[in-house]
């Protein structure tokens, strides 16, 4: 796994100049459109099951537009312009969508177009998905997600992820890119592919550490888990780099810390599995052997594993991996 880590660090500093200059450009994007982004938030609430999601791509280029998700699928765009009235906007591709996931008939009763989202039609709206039971999102990665930011959120104490916050930006998960890939289990060159979820864990500021996790859906087989406990600890040593490049302490001021960065950075890799692949997952495990810790300078990679319910996708446990 060092060999791994130093992948990561060898890609990125052959090509350090573009991606430095690509992220500070992200970073700077979005502290120029944080105002705007946060003011356009507060023109509309959010209403269940239906949750609000934005992220770095979306604040640089359109900071009043937000994705409307349900159960991680996106099934419109919430457009919060200046003055304007704030529009609940559906695409041709969300008519689809929920179509093919949610109810066969939806094209029989919201066509795409803008409606305002405070009207008796958009309320309408909001209580098909109020409505629906036993949801099934094409991506099974998108139930994980959605259960595992809830139950970041609201209950942090009752679950197996206590003292653990999504990062938020505007009062919304912030989904943040990575100039590297490694959903192949090889670490990639990007375009801004985001991480799965991005949290901070740990009691008070200066013990929080950055928590990085990669969701995977139930029944991965073994050779998937060995790429996918890969693909974590590349996602969380690219962040890293990013922490450690010349804009890194104005990222490690949006992921809500206030203090300077420290010296000795932890960062955790979370796969998140299914508990039914747990024996599936030790196996994998053994071909990785040995898990010393991951070192980047000072810095220390910690890759963990989550667990969560097979039925109910709350997390139930989340340990080292060692």
């Amino acid at each position: 796994m060092q060999t791994l880590v130093r992948d990561v660090e060898k890609l990125w500093n052959g090509k350090k100049a573009s991606f430095e200059q690509r992220i500070a450009g992200w970073v700077n994007d979005v502290n120029k459109n944080k105002a705007k982004t946060e003011e356009a938030r507060k023109r509309f609430h959010q209403w269940d099951p239906l949750r609000v999601y934005t992220s770095v791509s979306r604040i640089k280029n359109a900071p009043a537009y937000f994705s409307l998700r349900f159960f991680g699928q996106e099934v419109a765009v919430i457009q919060a312009n200046g003055k304007q009235a704030v529009q609940l906007s559906i695409e041709p591709k969300h008519v689809n969508w929920t179509e093919r996931d949610f109810d066969k008939n939806f094209r029989s009763k919201f066509n795409a177009g803008k409606i305002p989202w405070d009207s008796a039609r958009a309320k309408r709206f909001r209580e098909l998905f109020k409505a629906i039971k036993n949801p099934t999102p094409h991506s099974r990665e998108h139930l994980v997600e959605t259960e595992i930011i809830n139950s970041m959120k609201k209950f942090p104490s009752k679950s197996g992820i206590s003292n653990i916050q999504p990062v938020f930006f505007a009062d919304c998960p912030l989904q943040v890119p990575l100039p590297i890939k490694g959903s192949s289990g090889v670490p990639e060159e990007s375009r801004g592919g985001n991480m799965d979820i991005l949290a901070r864990r740990g009691k008070g500021g200066r013990n929080a550490r950055l928590s990085v996790w990669e969701l995977k859906k139930p029944g991965m087989p073994n050779a998937a888990l060995i790429k996918a406990i890969k693909q974590s600890i590349i996602y969380a040593s690219t962040l890293r780099m990013v922490l450690r490049s010349q804009s890194g302490p104005e990222w490690y001021k949006l992921f809500g810390f206030n203090g300077r960065l420290p010296k000795n950075l932890k960062i955790e890799a979370v796969l998140t599995i299914a508990h039914k692949d747990k024996d599936e997952f030790e196996q994998a495990k053994k071909t990785l052997s040995p898990w010393t810790p991951l070192c980047m300078g000072n810095d220390s990679i910690l890759p963990h594993v989550a667990y969560y319910n097979d039925a109910t996708y709350k997390v139930q446990q989340i340990i080292p991996i060692n």
